[in-house]
C-alpha cells in the first residue's frame, strides 16, 4: 500500500532536470618578462590547479551575489533566488570544478549550467584587464623616470670626458696592456742579457786558456765606425720602445723606424764580423773563433742594454701617465655601469609594458571546459521507482515495528491485571 501511494504521488510530482558542466583552471606556467624566443609562443599543457585553497576561492566566486546576476542578466525570468538556491558547486577529486543546475526545463537547466563557466571567465577577465591597466599604468611611469634617469647619467658622461679629456675607458685598459707587454718584453731582455754576460765570461775564460798557447799581441775589440754604430742602434731602439706606445703596430712611422733600426743592426753586425777577421791570429784558429765570437756577443750586449733603457723609459712613461689617469678612468667606468644597469631596465621595462599591452588587447581564456551540458534526457526528482521501494522498505520497518509495540501492550496488560486481581487468568 505504501509503495502504490508512493508511486501514485512521484508521477504526479512534476519532474525535475539537473544539468552538469565541469570546467577547471589550468596551472599557471611561468613565462619571462618578453617574449624573447620562440618558446614562449608554444602551446603547453593546461593541466589543473592542484590546490585546495584555490579550489575553495573559485567556489567563492561562483557562489557570490555578481556571477548570479551575471548569469541571471542571460536569463531574466528566473529570479535571483533561483541562481542561489537551485545551483550547486563541487570539486571534483581532479580539482575541476562542477557546476549542477536544477530546473523543470531541461533545455534551460543545461543552458544555464553552460553559462556559469562563461560568466566565471568572464569575471576572471575583467579582473586581469583591470589588474593589466593599472600594472602597465605603473610599467609606463617607472619607464618614463628610467629614461630621464638615463639621459642624465648620458650627459653626466658627456661632461666628465669633455672635463677630463678622456675618450672611454677603453684606453685604460689599452695602455694596461701596453704596459704588461712592455714589462714582459723588459723582463725577457734582461734575462737575455744575463744569459749573455755569462756566455761572454765563458769566452773569455775559454779565450786566456788559449792565449798561453800563443805569443800575444795586442788585440782589437773594437773601432771607432762600430762605436758611432753601436751609439746609433742603441738611439734607435731607445726611439723605436718609445714609438710602440704611441704609435699601432701598423703605423707608417713606425715601420719606418724598424726598417732603418734593422739597416742599422745589419750594417754593425757586417763591421764586427769584418772586425774580427782581421785579427793577429792565424786564420781557422781556436783563439780566432772565441775572439770573433766576444766581439759578437760584446756588440749583442750593447744592444741589449740600449733595449733596456728604452723599455724602461716607455714604461715609466706609462705608469707616470696611469698614475694620473687611473682615478679618472675608474670614476667614468663606475657612470658607464650605472648607465648600463640603467639601459638594461629600460629594456626589460620595455618588454614587460610590451607583454601587458598585448594581454590587455587580445585576452585570453582563463578556463578549460571539460564537459559541456546537455539538456538530460530522465528527471533527477522525483524518481518513482526508488520512492515506491524506499517507501516499501519503510513500510515494511513501521509496521514490524508496529506489531512489536502491539506485542509489547499485549504482555503489559496481562501484569497489570494479574497484578491488581491477584488471580490468574485464564490462558
Amino acid at each position: 500500500m505504501a509503495g502504490f501511494f508512493a508511486y501514485t504521488i512521484s508521477t504526479l510530482m512534476p519532474p525535475v532536470y539537473e544539468a552538469r558542466s565541469v570546467f577547471y583552471l589550468p596551472h599557471p606556467t611561468k613565462t619571462s618578462g618578453a617574449s624573447d624566443s620562440l618558446d614562449a609562443l608554444t602551446p603547453s599543457a593546461l593541466l589543473p590547479f592542484p590546490e585546495e585553497k584555490s579550489s575553495g576561492v573559485n567556489l567563492g566566486i561562483l557562489r557570490s551575489k555578481d556571477i548570479a546576476r551575471a548569469v541571471q542578466s542571460k536569463f531574466p525570468e528566473k529570479p535571483l533566488d533561483f541562481f542561489i538556491k537551485k545551483i550547486d558547486f563541487k570539486v571534483s577529486p581532479g580539482f575541476a570544478i562542477e557546476v549542477y543546475v536544477r530546473d523543470r526545463d531541461p533545455n534551460i537547466a543545461a543552458l544555464i549550467a553552460n553559462a556559469y563557466p562563461k560568466a566565471f571567465d568572464d569575471f576572471q577577465a575583467n579582473a586581469l584587464s583591470q589588474r593589466g591597466i593599472e600594472v602597465g599604468r605603473s610599467l609606463r611611469a617607472q619607464l618614463e623616470q628610467v629614461k630621464q634617469d638615463f639621459d642624465e647619467k648620458l650627459k653626466s658622461i658627456e661632461a666628465y670626458q669633455a672635463e677630463n679629456l678622456i675618450a672611454s675607458s677603453e684606453e685604460a685598459q689599452k695602455q694596461l696592456e701596453i704596459a704588461k707587454n712592455i714589462e714582459q718584453e723588459l723582463k725577457l731582455t734582461q734575462s737575455n742579457m744575463s744569459a749573455t754576460k755569462e756566455h761572454i765570461l765563458s769566452i773569455e775564460q775559454q779565450m786566456l786558456e788559449e792565449k798561453k798557447g800563443y805569443k800575444l799581441d795586442e788585440e782589437v775589440a773594437s773601432n771607432p765606425q762600430i762605436d758611432t754604430l753601436k751609439q746609433k742602434v742603441q738611439q734607435l731602439e731607445i726611439s723605436f720602445a718609445r714609438a710602440k706606445v704611441e704609435f699601432e703596430p701598423s703605423h707608417w712611422k713606425l715601420q719606418a723606424m724598424m726598417t732603418e733600426l734593422d739597416a742599422a743592426k745589419k750594417v754593425l753586425k757586417t763591421e764586427i764580423v769584418n772586425l774580427a777577421h782581421s785579427g793577429s791570429k792565424q786564420h781557422g784558429s781556436v783563439f780566432e773563433s772565441l775572439r770573433a765570437q766576444r766581439i759578437d756577443k760584446l756588440g749583442e750586449l750593447k744592444y741589449l742594454e740600449a733595449k733596456i733603457e728604452g723599455l724602461s723609459i716607455s714604461l715609466s712613461d706609462i705608469k707616470r701617465q696611469m698614475q694620473d689617469m687611473v682615478p679618472k678612468f675608474l670614476e667614468l667606468e663606475a657612470q658607464q655601469s650605472e648607465k648600463r644597469i640603467l639601459e638594461n631596465l629600460q629594456s626589460q621595462l620595455e618588454k614587460s609594458l610590451q607583454n601587458v599591452t598585448m594581454q590587455n588587447r587580445f585576452p585570453q581564456s582563463t578556463i578549460v571546459i571539460l564537459e559541456h551540458a546537455t539538456p538530460p534526457e530522465r528527471p533527477a526528482f522525483p524518481m518513482p521507482l526508488l520512492n515506491t521501494v524506499v517507501s516499501m522498505i519503510f513500510g515494511l520497518v513501521v509496521g514490524v515495528y508496529y506489531v512489536l509495540f502491539l506485542d509489547y501492550l499485549s504482555v503489559l496488560q496481562k501484569n497489570n491485571i494479574k497484578k491488581n486481581m491477584d488471580i490468574t487468568p485464564l490462558e
